[in-house]
C-alpha cells in the first residue's frame, strides 16, 4: 500500500469481510448438534473475537497515527491480521 489512507481502506474492507465470516461461524457453532462440538466451536469463535478486537485496536492506532508514522505500525498490524486470518481458516476447515 502506498499511502496510509489506502492501507486503512484495505484493512477496513478485510475486517468487514471477516465480520461476515465470523458471524457465519458463530451461527454454525450455535447450531452444532453435538454439545461438546458446540462448546469447542464456541470457544474457538470467542478466541477469534478476541483477535478481532485486537485487530480493531491496531486499526484505531493506525487511524490516530500521524501520516509519517504509519509505516511503523504496519508490521504489528500485519502480524495481528495474519493471526486472525489463520484462526478463521482453522475453524472454517473444522466445520
Amino acid at each position: 500500500m502506498d499511502t496510509k489512507s489506502d492501507y486503512e481502506q484495505y484493512l477496513f474492507k478485510k475486517l468487514n469481510e471477516w465480520d461476515k465470516q465470523i458471524s457465519k461461524l458463530k451461527d454454525q457453532a450455535d447450531h452444532a448438534s453435538n454439545f461438546d462440538a458446540r462448546a469447542d466451536y464456541n470457544g474457538q469463535v470467542e478466541q477469534i473475537h478476541a483477535l478481532q478486537q485486537t485487530a480493531r485496536n491496531k486499526l484505531n492506532e493506525l487511524e490516530s497515527s500521524h501520516e509519517s508514522a504509519w509505516e511503523h505500525l504496519k508490521e504489528e498490524i500485519e502480524i495481528t491480521w495474519e493471526k486472525l486470518e489463520t484462526a478463521i481458516k482453522k475453524i472454517t476447515s473444522t466445520f
